[in-house]
């Protein structure tokens, strides 16, 4: 029924000139999540047109904050009275590294090991590193002692460095999906670590979306929980 109702107020659209709906994403959802249903979205309403500013998710909030987008779309929940989150789904974090260093070593690597390997991580800010970060947690792993070789500042970088041999890296199963299932990337299991967060759709709160906006949230949640 709001789908329906969503649809109906963007029709009040037609005849308008560049309609634009500007919504933030951080690494993963923009990525993985939002392409997927951007030709779904086109045929129900060609009249809007999407832009997508991709961040971390603390830039994110701080676009939702000043206004900057409609809606955000991020790997993880703040604590922020002026932002609305519901959930879209899960994802998993895995532990990658090129299929070459996999064949020379093991496929697994105990707590202790993980903090003698060179890794790659993302960006203060990101919301994979955050729940990497959350996940050490629980465990034996100091953050502290880890031997960082390289800091990103996406998804897709952290994926280059580690097909090119460069070290191992925490990283969206989504994101490197194509790469396991054609043999380039191999996972690392790390007994006792168990990494899996939510996405999250974000808007600020008591505020009236633009009719766009509002079909936008509905497809995504709608995608999240199918």
């Amino acid at each position: 029924m709001e789908c329906d109702e969503s649809r109906s107020a963007v029709r009040r659209f037609v005849g308008m000139e560049d309609v634009v709906l500007r919504v933030g994403a951080s690494n993963t959802p923009g990525t993985c999540l939002i392409p997927a249903l951007l030709d779904q979205f086109h045929r129900q309403y060609p009249s809007v047109r999407l832009e997508v500013l991709q961040g971390d998710s603390t830039s994110v909030i701080g676009q939702l904050v000043n206004e900057e987008v409609e809606l955000g779309f991020i790997g993880g929940r703040f604590n922020d009275e002026r932002i609305h989150f519901e959930a879209l789904g899960e994802d998993t974090i895995v532990c990658a590294v090129s299929s070459d260093i996999a064949a020379k070593g093991k496929q697994s690597l105990s707590q202790a090991e993980l903090c003698k390997v060179p890794l790659i991580v993302r960006e203060q800010g990101s919301g994979t590193q955050k729940a990497v970060y959350e996940a050490f947690a629980g465990t034996w792993i100091n953050k502290d002692s880890l031997r960082i070789v390289a800091v990103l500042g996406s998804s897709e970088a952290i994926k280059r460095a580690i097909l090119n041999g460069t070290g191992y890296a925490f990283i969206s199963s989504m994101v490197i999906a194509d790469e396991l299932n054609h043999g380039e990337l191999t996972t690392v299991r790390i007994p006792g670590l168990n990494i899996s967060r939510t996405f999250y759709a974000a808007r600020r709160e008591g505020r009236e979306l633009s009719p766009a906006a509002a079909a936008f949230w509905e497809l995504m949640l709608s995608r999240g929980k199918g």
